[in-house]
């Protein structure tokens, strides 16, 4: 996958094996009203094997540019860089009682993707600063 072996290193992800796939045609990746697709990309993470699987749409991929296709992969690969914390807390949310598993889970999931994005914002830019040389 273009740009994907930068965030590998980058992201000191090394023993860790990523298989790239691409999805087409699911109602969650069509384009909203606004003329953008809900859902560029996912990652399935299994840290205890260092096995993970990122999927790329198709038709994102074919209409989006270097850079927002850079930072849909570094957003992908820091979940697999937090998968072991993502573990733990379902893993907690699991021993909860079932009248609070689900307000947990959504509150959670919700946390980690705004922390994951935050994450993807500052690393890019400090990538993207190390990298330019017209500001030097």
């Amino acid at each position: 996958m273009r740009g994907a072996s930068k965030w590998y290193k980058t992201l000191a992800l090394h023993g860790n094996k990523i298989k790239y796939g691409f999805w087409q045609n699911l109602v969650s990746s069509k384009e909203n009203s606004a003329g953008n697709f809900e859902r560029a990309a996912e990652s399935v993470c299994y840290p205890e094997y260092l096995d993970h699987r990122i999927t790329v749409n198709e038709g994102w991929l074919k209409c989006t540019d270097q850079e927002e296709l850079d930072e849909t992969i570094c957003h992908e690969m820091l979940h697999i860089v937090t998968a072991p914390l993502w573990d733990l807390g379902n893993k907690i949310i699991g021993e909860l009682p079932s009248q609070k598993k689900a307000i947990y889970e959504d509150w959670f999931t919700t946390e980690n993707e705004k922390a994951i994005s935050k994450l993807t914002e500052i690393i890019t830019r400090l990538e993207r600063g190390k990298n330019d040389t017209s500001t030097r």
